[in-house]
């Protein structure tokens, strides 16, 4: 496939920066000014991908992820100092395997997050936006409760002339990554398919109830999924899914942080991982 194409860089009396503008906005405008004012970009990394296919040329499928981009914010805070600082040593090195605790500042977002991750996907693959046909989102941090974080994505795929571009987010908390990366999947090895390439995102915002705070943090990954994957997903699974107040973000509270029911969130996902555990075996498929 052809190398990717620079945007477009935007006219002078268009860079003026407002107030009012998303954090992702402000971003995409000011990266616009500045690649009007600098020389010209290096060339694009070689593609390290072989080009899509139609359906009709694929022998298998095997639906899976073939590259992983991952961006985390710049600021950072020592998880062994953070837990000494809380008087808890050991609980988040030891304990949750934590190295830092990384945070947006107030010029990023989930969306600039989710901008960078999938920018930098495509162009370290060499892949062409149009050769991207689905593209879903995983998230809990919502910028608006009707427009999706998907649609601020679109603007790398916009001046390309690509808006053939499937997928929508998926809001369920922890899941939502999960259904990102599996409706991919599920497109790659599904009729509708079109040969073209798939990418799963999760970016999001952690903000933690004062009883939680190792919960905070903030990352984004975007995945690049298609047929023949060096790491396929496995073609059996279950699923199982109940109504809960463990975890949940009411309409009108006054923070981001969830209410959260510590003890009972974990009995609630070991009774669902043993409830799959006992779907799974009486498929015949043993245990995991």
């Amino acid at each position: 496939s052809s190398p990717p194409q620079a945007l477009p860089a935007a006219k002078r009396e268009g860079l003026h920066l407002r107030s009012l503008q998303p954090p992702s906005e402000r971003l995409l405008t000011a990266a616009a000014a500045r690649r009007e004012l600098s020389s010209p970009p290096p060339a694009p990394a070689p593609a390290l991908l072989p080009s899509p296919h139609p359906p009709s040329e694929t022998t298998s499928r095997h639906a899976g992820l073939h590259a992983l981009e991952v961006y985390v914010p710049r600021h950072a805070v020592s998880a062994a100092e953070l837990e000494t600082a809380h008087g808890v040593p050991g609980k988040y090195t030891v304990g949750l395997r934590m190295a830092e605790w990384a945070a947006c500042d107030e010029d990023e977002d989930v969306v600039s997050m989710a901008l960078t991750a999938v920018r930098r996907l495509v162009e370290a693959q060499g892949l062409r936006y149009e050769d991207v046909g689905m593209l879903q989102v995983g998230t809990e941090s919502l910028l608006d409760r009707s427009k999706s974080v998907k649609s601020h994505l679109m603007a790398l795929f916009a001046p390309h002339g690509c808006a053939n571009v499937e997928g929508i987010d998926c809001y369920h908390a922890c899941y939502g990554g999960t259904a990102a990366l599996l409706a991919c999947a599920n497109w790659v090895e599904s009729s509708a398919w079109d040969g073209r390439w798939a990418i799963a995102v999760c970016t999001d915002v952690s903000d933690a109830p004062k009883q939680y705070p190792f919960m905070n943090g903030a990352a984004c990954v975007a995945m690049l999924v298609g047929p023949d994957a060096p790491l396929a997903l496995e073609a059996g699974r279950v699923s199982h899914i109940v109504h809960e107040w463990d975890f949940y973000k009411p309409v009108g509270w006054p923070t981001m942080g969830p209410i959260v029911d510590g003890p009972g969130s974990m009995e609630v996902y070991f009774s669902c991982l043993a409830a799959c555990q006992r779907e799974v075996e009486a498929r015949g498929g043993g245990t995991f």
